[in-house]
């Protein structure tokens, strides 16, 4: 008797199992989506690329004019680069924290 139950058992489970796999066909994409898709991420990839490279050009530039105003000691213009950083550096951040909550608006997977 108990064999028999087991083995009813069994079987309804495998029809069970057969139902949710049936049930369940992930959709394919079609290649056009496939390549669009992947086009998109390059576009942003290459746009992330040129502002990190704009940024780090604009960094090592300040990073040389510092060298050079400490180097010949010229503080009128390390107290000008202070004061427009000072008030260009709140901007930046503002900006950017706006493009980032744009981005986080419209794309929700982490890219």
């Amino acid at each position: 008797m108990k064999n028999h139950n087991e083995g009813e058992w069994q079987n309804r489970f495998k029809k069970d199992m057969a139902k949710m796999e049936d049930v369940y066909e992930p959709a394919i994409p079609e290649q056009y989506q496939l390549l669009n898709t992947l086009n998109e991420f390059k576009i942003k990839r290459k746009k992330a690329f040129i502002r990190e490279l704009i940024l780090f050009i604009a960094t090592a530039f300040a990073i040389l004019t510092s060298y050079i105003v400490f180097t010949f000691k010229m503080p009128p213009i390390f107290l000008w680069v202070q004061g427009l950083a000072f008030v260009f550096i709140p901007i930046i951040l503002i900006a950017e924290s706006r493009r980032r909550n744009k981005r986080d608006g419209v794309e929700s997977n982490g890219f």
